[in-house]
């Protein structure tokens, strides 16, 4: 079988051999050079001359496998071989005299008289179907002149192409399987075959597409030069494809993707190109939407690079194989310090982790979750490649959505707070220090604040007064105080809280839970807020003196003795062996009790001769026995100056004492030495007679220290809690900025509906921290100033378009703490909503009246407005809707309160909750 294959294959080479030998003879006969074939057989040679239709050539074109025809000038047919009439399916004596026209299908009767015309200029070679009986015959035919004159006959050979238009199907019909529309033409342009999908595509039949010229079904919009290039393309057997415009049967342009292909016959010869093609209407819409979709993705990338950029939040997306499809600098940044790694757009995020195996394990079961629909919040710690520079991010993951609710992708957003935690943290350490060295000083120590209501109470006032801190905090401060003192001691206290007079040893007394009075020396300072005018608490240190003040009532009482035994003494001389032993005595139990108090204790007469001292003294001022032993006082105040920070005051406050020896005095004392001494004065009397003075000396260098950083650490508190509230009050007004210029860029009237409520609820809460801020109560804030700040932003937004609508604010001061300014602020955020919403459609005369009072413990709110009223279908109480179901929820159970409404002449809301906070302070 191989064998014969070859055999037929030479044996059609030879015969093309013979048929291109013709047609070069043709050419030489059509351009003059010879005027007589001279054919060879069997080594006879014969010469045919060329004259005539009848010339002897036709013998040997009788004999090729091409039909040939000659022709007159206007078609009609001189002379046809035997094989043309097999083509035609006719006798060969019935061809002659007929047009060429009548063997050619319709569709190419105008090329054919085209090249009738203009064949004396140059020769045609056109492929058209010849008619037969049943059918028709894929030819390709060659035109040729045979003279130069006008009235030239033409030779005509026609090929027959059945086999080579077989291949062109054949793979056409393989084509078909791919689903695309599927044309192929022949060389001369011309549609030689077109499936049902190109019907599909181009709206043309297959009936009424073959045999057209293509530019005339589906004119593609092609420039000459682009064409011109493909044509040399596919010539050299290359495959062309790309995008052009072409005009559909009902005359809608549109773009299509198409692929040409060459095909060739066994000689290398272009005969046909196959084209497939699809229409790319849709693609080239969503393309379109995908570079829009990309622009503003781009955008909302810049943007959101832009509000992140130097900020410590990180945000990332991933797809659902785990690899990154967005992430802001800050995100890679934090990577390449976790990993080591740089992060780029695609990556892994197991492979970025594979070196971490614990951390890879937890990252992607956390992603796992959030990409099969949950949210996950958490806080996590991060530490570099060697555990070291630990970081704390709140992180939340959410998953990504597309419009039909599928998950796509996995989001996350991630806060640094690191610096919060270590703040919160130090924050606790302080409270903890501060706490335990107020409620563990040896001093008894009360605060209370400007309304008089104890606040702190240590555990030594627990011991004073035998009440225990939870019995009194929150009860006025006059209930410690005796009844018969009341008045004295709260003009005192008045003046320190008020005024903020300090007092320096000042005695108010104590009343203890059993009677009993305790009289106590008092030191107090005053708190002040953040401005530092404005006192906000106020601070005493006590001391009992009780049994000192008992002590000197018994000296005071031992001096009288004394007056009376040296008057009996003068009176009874005889006596005096016995008042002098009583006098020793006396003297004696005198020195116990100096030496035995805690005090430095030094006593002078009026000569400035040292009286008495006791040890603590010597040992307090380092004094040497021999400066005691001169038994002058200037020499002792001349030991003690050089100690002192400020010798000029002291000097200066023994000679106020001099000139008035009656006077009491009371000065603390600083050392070079670092020591700090409280020094107590009083003249020493008998009976109305002043004798000399009594020096009480004692160091109180630790508790002033204790003071002080008690003090300071207070006023770091403060700084801290200011900061922290205007952090917030700066994310809070962030995020309401990015939501206002979100609403003003939203057309759609729902979605700025959604975002102006968002950006008022955020509003109120970012309001209320600004007044923390600027609050000299750091957890309270004025609810008047808030009502009218509110008032003053929804009158912004809502009062427009030629209607004002005014608002009447009726309120005595009343101030909330954070825990209640919060919800209250946003039940009223709803209400207010509501009534600038929808209380005055159409309507010009419109006024909302707010009224707040404070009564036996609560708080109520009424908001009314002049509008149209809720509609009567409305169920307050039972309602659905998101604002009123809302102002129920924050009332009754953040609230604790009650919420009512009436419906005339408008409508009006009430709300009623306790003044009181969880801990039971009164919110004013």
């Amino acid at each position: 079988m191989k064998q014969e294959d070859a055999d037929l294959k030479k044996e059609v080479g030879k015969l093309r051999e013979k048929v291109r030998e013709l047609e070069e003879t043709l050419d030489a006969i059509r351009s003059g050079e010879v005027d007589a074939i001279v054919v060879s057989k069997d080594d006879v040679q014969q010469v045919y001359t060329l004259k005539g239709a009848d010339h002897p050539y036709q013998s040997l074109v009788e004999n090729i496998r091409e039909g040939v025809l000659t022709l007159s000038r206007t078609g009609m047919i001189l002379y046809a071989n035997k094989q043309f009439a097999e083509m035609v399916k006719l006798p060969p004596d019935k061809i002659p005299g007929t047009s060429i026209l009548d063997h050619i299908c319709p569709e190419y009767h105008v090329v054919v008289k085209t090249a009738l015309k203009g064949i004396v200029k140059k020769t045609y070679r056109i492929n058209i179907r010849i008619r037969q009986e049943t059918g028709f015959l894929p030819a390709l035919i060659s035109m040729n002149p045979l003279s130069s004159d006008k009235d030239t006959k033409v030779s005509v050979v026609v090929a027959d192409r059945r086999e080579d238009e077989e291949k062109i199907w054949l793979q056409a019909r393989m084509l078909d399987a791919v689903g695309e529309a599927v044309i192929a033409t022949d060389t001369d342009q011309r549609i030689i075959y077109w499936n049902a999908a190109a019907t599909k595509t181009y709206g043309w039949t297959a009936k009424e597409a073959i045999g057209r010229a293509l530019a005339g079904v589906a004119a593609p919009e092609i420039p000459k030069e682009e064409t011109e290039r493909i044509v040399a393309q596919l010539a050299n057997g290359d495959t062309w494809n790309g995008e052009y415009f072409v005009r559909h049967y009902d005359g809608h342009v549109f773009p299509i993707y198409a692929t040409n292909a060459p095909v060739f016959d066994n000689s290398r010869k272009l005969i046909a190109v196959i084209r497939t093609s699809h229409d790319i209407s849709e693609q080239k819409q969503r393309d379109a939407a995908l570079r829009d979709n990309g622009q503003s993705l781009l955008r909302a990338h810049v943007l959101l690079e832009a509000v992140t950029k130097g900020t410590s939040v990180l945000i990332a997306a991933q797809d659902q194989d785990f690899r990154y499809i967005f992430f802001n600098q800050t995100y890679k940044e934090e990577i390449r310090r976790i990993t080591g790694k740089d992060l780029t757009l695609g990556a892994s995020m197991i492979e970025l982790f594979a070196e971490i195996p614990e951390e890879q394990k937890r990252t992607v079961n956390e992603w796992s979750k959030v990409l099969h629909g949950e949210k996950v919040n958490e806080t996590i710690k991060f530490a570099d490649p060697g555990g070291e520079n630990i970081r704390i991010y709140n992180v939340l993951h959410t998953p990504l959505r597309d419009n039909n609710g599928s998950i796509v992708a996995a989001g996350e957003v991630a806060y640094d707070v690191t610096e919060q935690k270590q703040v919160e943290e130090t924050l606790r350490e302080t409270k903890e220090y501060l706490d335990n060295l107020f409620n563990h000083a040896n001093a008894p120590i009360i605060v209370w604040d400007p309304q008089f209501r104890i606040t702190r109470f240590n555990q030594a006032f627990e011991h004073l007064t035998g009440r225990k801190a939870k019995e009194v905090i929150g009860l006025p401060v006059y209930t410690l105080l005796p009844g018969k003192c009341q008045a004295e001691s709260m003009d005192l206290i008045m003046k320190t809280t008020l005024d903020g007079e300090q007092w320096i040893s000042t005695e108010i007394p104590i009343l203890h839970k059993k009677g009993d009075i305790r009289t106590v020396l008092w030191n107090s300072a005053s708190i002040f807020g953040s401005d530092g005018k404005t006192i906000i608490s106020t601070i005493a240190q006590g001391q009992d003196i009780t049994d000192r003040k008992r002590i000197e009532a018994e000296d005071r009482l031992r001096a009288v003795g004394y007056a009376k035994i040296n008057e009996t003494l003068n009176e009874e001389i005889r006596q005096r062996k016995s008042a002098d032993t009583m006098l020793k005595k006396t003297l004696s139990l005198l020195h116990a009790s100096l030496e035995s108090t805690a005090d430095a204790i030094y006593v002078v007469d009026l000569e400035g001769k040292i009286s008495s001292y006791n040890g603590n003294f010597m040992t307090l001022w380092d004094i040497p026995p021999a400066v005691l032993a001169s038994g002058q006082n200037e020499t002792v105040i001349q030991h003690i100056l050089p100690q002192l920070t400020y010798p000029e005051e002291f000097s200066a406050s023994l000679k106020e004492i001099r000139s008035r020896t009656a006077c009491e005095r009371f000065d603390v004392i600083e050392c070079k030495n670092g020591k700090i001494i409280e020094h107590y004065s009083k003249p020493q009397k008998i009976g109305h007679r002043v004798v000399g003075r009594v020096w009480s000396f004692r160091d109180i260098t630790d508790r002033r220290h204790a003071e002080e950083k008690l003090i300071a650490s207070l006023a770091e508190k403060e700084v801290l809690l200011r900061e922290i509230h205007h952090r917030v009050k700066n994310n809070l007004q962030l995020i309401s900025s990015l939501l206002d210029m979100t609403r003003m860029n939203t057309h759609d009237e729902p979605a700025n509906s959604i975002l102006t409520d968002m950006m008022l609820k955020i509003q109120t809460m970012a309001q209320i921290h600004a007044r923390l801020c600027q609050s000299k109560q750091f957890g309270k804030i004025s609810l008047i100033t808030q009502i009218q700040d509110q008032v003053a932003l929804f009158s912004g937004i809502y009062s427009h378009n030629g209607r004002e609508i005014s608002c009447e604010i009726h309120s005595n001061e009343v101030v909330l703490p954070l825990d209640l300014a919060v919800p209250c602020g946003l039940a009223m955020n709803e209400i207010l909503s509501n009534a600038y919403k929808h209380a005055f459609n159409g309507q010009k005369n419109c006024t909302i009246r707010i009224s707040v009072s404070q009564e036996n413990g609560h708080i109520q709110i009424t908001i009314r407005d002049n509008g149209t009223g809720i509609p009567a279908y409305i169920d307050f109480d039972r309602t659905g809707s998101l604002g009123i179901s809302l102002i129920r929820t924050l009332v009754q159970h953040q609230l604790k309160g009650t919420v009512t409404h009436k419906i005339q002449d408008g409508t009006e809301i009430s709300i009623k909750f306790p003044a009181l906070t969880e801990g039971g302070n009164n919110v004013w």
